[in-house]
């Protein structure tokens, strides 16, 4: 049997944005604090990465490709992230 081509799926609410922006945080902060152990540096560093994904996904539709500049803003974003919990390791221990 057929399915209905005519069916659209519907497109998912900017709730789905942060909710999967928190899911992210919860999974980065549960990581960065088995490597860690400590609660103050997981929260630190899974924060910020929880909250700029949540909105950069809340804020774009999902048919649309991001364009070349938006695409370089996340990368530099990811990349400070990155260099800002190793530091952040660097000087905790």
């Amino acid at each position: 049997m057929k399915a209905d081509s005519s069916q659209k799926i519907p497109a998912p609410s900017r709730e789905m944005g942060y909710l999967i922006g928190a899911i992210i945080g919860f999974v980065f902060a549960i990581a960065i604090f088995a490597l860690t152990e400590q609660v103050v540096v997981a929260i630190a560093a899974s924060v910020p990465i929880g909250l700029t994904l949540g909105i950069a996904l809340a804020e774009q539709p999902i048919q649309e490709r991001p364009g070349r500049r938006k695409r370089l803003f996340l990368s530099i974003a990811v990349l400070i992230g990155i260099v800002a919990f190793g530091s952040i390791i660097v000087l905790v221990r």
